[in-house]
């Protein structure tokens, strides 16, 4: 937008409109020319030709409100009275009109009014105010005027509140080093002190005083780079222990895994020399992992050294589940676990127990037997057996883990003999599964039952057929019979019925003797 487009824009605002007159017309009502012409004749009064309207001045006036002409606004229009007169137009120039009148002879004149200037009447009242024009199309955007001088410069002003102090600066490089003072005199010897004790030790020895004298023993050394206290041949802890007894370790798993911390670990071999030993996860299922030195003490990686508990309090450990005093196992497969291993060659060996029940804090109470220290899930008997009571194998005995009935033990055969035996609690009319799939022929040839409470009846029976039947009674009812043959592959299930009224309550347990 030009500059009088603007100062027109301002201008209608305050109620005011600027128009263009020939200076020698009479100025209207509500109308104010502040302003000389302004074009296009640059000619004085007496030199103006009214027949030629090429050489008639024109001004520009304000219409309207000229109350709201304030000084300012007449100083801006003035300021760019050239580019507004440039955006402004007027209209045709319309003559006076010619009047007819008499002088005082009486002599009849034509007077052109062009010109001259009337007297000036009585104001007359003030008409009512029109209706506010339909406000005109913007006028294009004059060019900037030139930028004025710079004004001078005015005085300084008053000096502002002292700023806050800023950051401190960065320490300056350290200065040379002065040159060293003289040496000052040698002082006076002191008095020589009493002589110290003796010490009688080598290194890593932990010192004690023996009659007054500093000593150590070969038997009681402490490394300080690892920690380790280390106990000789002669030596031995007397007294109360607390925390854990560990040793330090080489993890070196056969399976190539880490270690994690609480894992059951077996010796493998020691390092080197040393008495440092290599150490993997125990297995309950596989006696060459067995049994289990002590407890990883923390997580061990592949080939790194580590350390294992062999007795003592083991903590923090996630007990989450478990309950103080709970027993835990060497795992089949390894780890710890509540379940005692229950395969046919698994090997029992408890581990630890459950000191505190807590995820964040739960501990264990490490004391491995460095064996298997429990029966075996199958015992197998070669040769010979002997009884409590002094039967021997060739013998046939009345009475086997409180089983009765007559049992044949053979003795010097190639043949294996082997049996199930089982618990069934609250057992009800169904069928008990005791293989699902046998792994060998076999041959069924004994069958034994009994409850706390009887009244019922069991059947074994092998690939879909009967084999025996037997009635149980709290004494028991069990005897050889003829071998029934049942190949690989078969099922053996126990068929107990006739259960009525809850006569047969619990601890139903049962035998069944083959040879494969």
């Amino acid at each position: 937008m030009s500059t009088a487009e603007k100062i027109t824009k301002l201008l209608k605002t305050r109620r005011l409109t600027l128009r263009l007159y020939y200076v020698d017309r009479p100025q209207g009502i509500n109308v104010l020319r502040p302003y000389s012409f302004v074009g296009p004749g640059a000619i004085t009064f007496p030199d103006i030709d009214y027949d030629d309207p090429d050489t008639i001045p024109i001004g520009i006036e304000f219409f309207g409100t000229i109350e709201n002409a304030t000084p300012q606004i007449i100083s801006l229009v003035e300021e760019n009275i050239q580019e507004l007169y440039a955006n402004l137009s007027i209209g045709p120039r319309i003559e006076p009109e010619i009047h007819f009148t008499t002088d005082g002879s009486g002599t009849s004149i034509f007077q052109s009014l062009a010109g001259l200037t009337a007297p000036t009447g009585n104001t007359g009242a003030t008409g009512a105010t029109g209706n506010t024009g339909a406000t005109g199309a913007t006028g294009a955007t004059g060019n900037t005027g030139a930028t004025g001088a710079t004004g001078a410069t005015g005085n300084t002003g008053a000096t502002g509140a002292t700023g806050n102090t800023g950051a401190t600066g960065a320490t300056g490089n350290t200065g040379a080093t002065g040159n060293t003072g003289a040496t000052g005199a040698t002082g006076n010897t002191g008095a020589t002190g009493a002589d110290g004790a003796s010490i009688d030790g080598i290194t890593q020895q932990v010192l004690f005083f023996d009659e007054g004298v500093v000593t150590g023993s070969d038997d009681f050394l402490f490394d300080k780079d690892t920690g380790v206290l280390s106990l000789g041949q002669g030596g031995y802890l007397d007294g109360n222990l607390i925390g854990a007894i560990k040793k330090l370790v080489y993890g070196e798993d056969p399976g190539g895994g880490d270690i994690s911390a609480g894992d059951p670990l077996y010796i493998i071999d020691n390092v080197g020399g040393s008495d440092r030993v290599v150490v993997g996860k125990a297995d309950a299922s596989n006696a060459s992992k067995m049994p289990a030195a002590g407890v990883a003490a923390d997580d061990i990686e592949f080939r790194t050294d580590g350390e294992m508990i062999i007795t003592g309090v083991f903590d923090p450990y996630d007990t989450t589940g478990l309950t103080s005093n709970d027993s835990l196992y060497v795992a089949s497969g390894g780890g710890l676990t509540t379940e005692r291993p229950s395969g046919a060659n698994d090997l029992i060996q408890n581990m630890a127990r459950v000191g505190r029940g807590d995820k964040s804090n739960g501990s264990l109470l490490v004391a491995g037997a460095f064996r298997t220290n429990d029966v075996p899930n199958i015992l197998k008997v070669h040769s010979y057996l002997e009884m409590p009571d002094g039967f021997t194998s060739d013998t046939i005995v009345s009475s086997v883990n409180g089983m009765t009935g007559d049992v044949t033990i053979s003795s010097g055969s190639s043949e294996i003999v082997d049996s199930y035996a089982g618990l069934i609690e609250y057992p009800t009319n169904k069928e008990y599964f005791i293989d699902g799939y046998l792994i060998a022929d076999r041959t069924i040839n004994f069958f034994h039952v009994k409850c706390l409470t009887g009244g019922c009846t069991a059947e074994l029976v092998g690939a879909g057929t009967t084999m025996a039947t037997r009635t149980v009674s709290p004494t028991g009812d069990g005897s050889t019979f003829t071998g029934v043959g049942i190949t690989i592959g078969s099922e053996l299930s126990i068929v107990i019925s006739g259960v009525t009224g809850g006569i047969v309550t619990e601890d139903f347990r049962f035998v069944v003797g083959y040879t494969q």
